[in-house]
């Protein structure tokens, strides 16, 4: 019986800065500030982008605690049907 993957992962800074780079400049500005994301190093794709290049996943489930809109925004950005789930933590670590 073939196992089933499931990547499980939370929605970080670099996931966001990585998305509004796919956005017009204007866009991108008023993303990063409206949701507070802070500025830091970007790379086109950010880290789940580049795992779900490299690799197959039967299901995958996201943790979030930003809004509905943003989280629409991501996983369109994503290309691949996701689960984002919401959740109320400040901290990915609180899990």
């Amino acid at each position: 019986m073939k196992k089933k993957r499931i990547l499980t992962s939370w929605i970080g800074y670099a996931d966001l800065r990585a998305m509004a780079l796919s956005l017009p400049v204007s866009k991108r500005t008023k993303l990063l500030k409206r949701f507070s994301i802070p500025e830091g190093p970007v790379d086109e794709s950010g880290p789940i982008k580049t795992l779900l290049h490299n690799d197959q996943f039967d299901e995958i489930h996201l943790l979030s605690n930003y809004k509905t809109a943003i989280n629409d925004l991501f996983s369109n950005w994503l290309g691949q049907e996701v689960h984002i789930h919401q959740v109320d933590l400040s901290n990915p670590t609180d899990l």
